[in-house]
C-alpha cells in the first residue's frame, strides 16, 4: 500500500542502518519502493543539522522511540540486510501542517517488530 499522508500501517521491510540517539534508535529501512511523502531523514548525530526532509527516496527513516521496542530490536540481533516486520509503524504529519509541502515522520509507538526468516 503506497503511503500519501497520514497512516497506520504494517511493513515488511530490509533494514539499511540503525542508529542510536537519544530518544531510542533511528532504523533506515527499504522495501522495494520509493517513497513520494515528503519525510525526515536522519542525517547522523556529526552533523549540525541532524534532521532533514526529502522525498523520492528508496528508503524511510524510522524513529523507534519506546523502549520495550528498542529492546526488542536488541533481542532480535538484527543488522544491515535482515528483513522485519513491523506492524502499526505510524506515518505522521510534523507541526502544525503550515509549511509546504507537508512534512512527515515515520514513527514506531507500539506495536510489534519480527525478523522474517529467508526462504
Amino acid at each position: 500500500e503506497e503511503i500519501v499522508g497520514e497512516c497506520e500501517t504494517d511493513l515488511s521491510c530490509r533494514i539499511v542502518t540503525a542508529n542510536k540517539v537519544q530518544e531510542g534508535l533511528v532504523v533506515r529501512v527499504e522495501d522495494g519502493t520509493c517513497s513520494q511523502v515528503f519525510s525526515v531523514e536522519y542525517r547522523g548525530q556529526d552533523t549540525m543539522t541532524q534532521e532533514e526532509a526529502g522525498n523520492n527516496k528508496h528508503f524511510i527513516d524510522i524513529w523507534v522511540e519506546n523502549s520495550v521496542l528498542v529492546d526488542r530490536m536488541g533481542e532480535l540481533d538484527v543488522m544491515a540486510g535482515d528483513w522485519i516486520r513491523m506492524e502499526r509503524m505510524k506515518c505522521v504529519q510534523e507541526g502544525d501542517g503550515g509549511q509546504a509541502p507537508h512534512v512527515f515522520r515515520f514513527v514506531m509507538e507500539d506495536g510489534g517488530i519480527w525478523r522474517l526468516e529467508e526462504g
